[in-house]
């Protein structure tokens, strides 16, 4: 019976496999052909839960506008120098610019992302949530010389 309906529903629909991208038109068998990842035909969701990727998109936001900034500043040659002792200050710097192709990567991988567990999604929110609180404290904090 499952089978019947995987075949009849990958025989009228343009459907890929999820692993590899194999196409999978009138499928004869419980895997996929090329890569042998096991079909069934499921019923979920159309869009997963992303408050953990709003999260992370929020938390890679701020320190990105800052970022973007900053290369402006680098590319110009109008970049103060920071000293070896001001590790605060360069914390703050590095984490802005990597911001900037990190968020590029969460925005671009946005259909990876809602396809991974709740848990997983959570498991690389949350670390950029850190960085952003830490982020914030160093460079709002009073006596660091900003």
């Amino acid at each position: 019976m499952a089978m019947a309906m995987l075949r009849a529903y990958t025989g009228v629909s343009k459907v890929t496999c999820p692993r590899c991208g194999q196409a999978l038109g009138g499928v004869n068998e419980t895997a996929c052909e090329r890569c042998h990842q096991p079909l069934k035909l499921t019923v979920c969701l159309a869009e997963a839960d992303l408050t953990a990727w709003i999260a992370l998109i929020v938390s890679l936001c701020l320190p990105a506008g800052p970022g973007i900034i900053i290369l402006v500043l680098y590319v110009w040659g109008q970049l103060p120098p920071i000293g070896p002792a001001d590790i605060s200050v360069t914390y703050v710097f590095v984490y802005c610019v990597l911001a900037v192709p990190l968020l590029l990567v969460a925005l671009l991988g946005r259909r990876r992302f809602a396809r991974m567990d709740q848990a997983t999604r959570w498991h690389l929110a949350v670390p950029a949530i850190f960085a952003t609180g830490l982020f914030a404290l160093l460079s709002l904090a009073p006596g660091l010389g900003w």
